[in-house]
């Protein structure tokens, strides 16, 4: 096992614990406990592309907590997610499935119309498995279905 990938998965696992220790706290007390895990691996880890990792699972993790929250707090965590780009289009995907909950907010769809274009134009750039396309597709076409919108996939 290499450091990176060693300290990738020990990262992995402070997350999935402290997911289960804040379940039930305060969005703020979320974030506070994500951001402090962050700084804690960020001084361990050197390599850029490491560091930019770890940002990004924080932002997933502070994303899906803000989703419940107000439409303002949910965009403001899209845009961090979006600033440091996605790892996978499922990421992005994911992020849709994420951003489809808030309630109509007209900001936040429009935003998450954009966002699905965006992983739809990823998905015509580049070859993937028909498994995985047909899985990412679907969860597009069902929130398009929530949102109603017509179906472009």
């Amino acid at each position: 096992m290499s450091k990176r990938s060693g300290l990738l998965a020990d990262f992995a696992r402070a997350s999935d614990r402290l997911l289960l220790v804040v379940a039930d706290s305060t969005f703020a007390d979320i974030q506070a406990a994500y951001e402090s895990l962050k700084r804690d691996y960020l001084k361990l880890s050197k390599n850029p592309s490491e560091r930019l990792e770890i940002r990004r699972r924080v932002a997933e993790n502070l994303l899906r907590a803000a989703a419940r929250e107000a439409p303002t707090v949910l965009l403001r965590h899209l845009e961090r997610l979006e600033r440091l780009g996605y790892s996978s289009v499922d990421g992005l995907v994911w992020a849709c499935s994420v951003a489809s909950r808030s309630g109509g907010d007209p900001e936040v769809r429009a935003r998450l119309l954009r966002m699905m274009r965006r992983a739809e134009r990823m998905m015509q750039s580049q070859r993937f498995p028909a498994p995985y396309l047909s899985e990412q597709k679907a969860v597009l076409r069902r929130i398009r279905i929530d949102l109603g919108e017509p179906d472009s996939t």
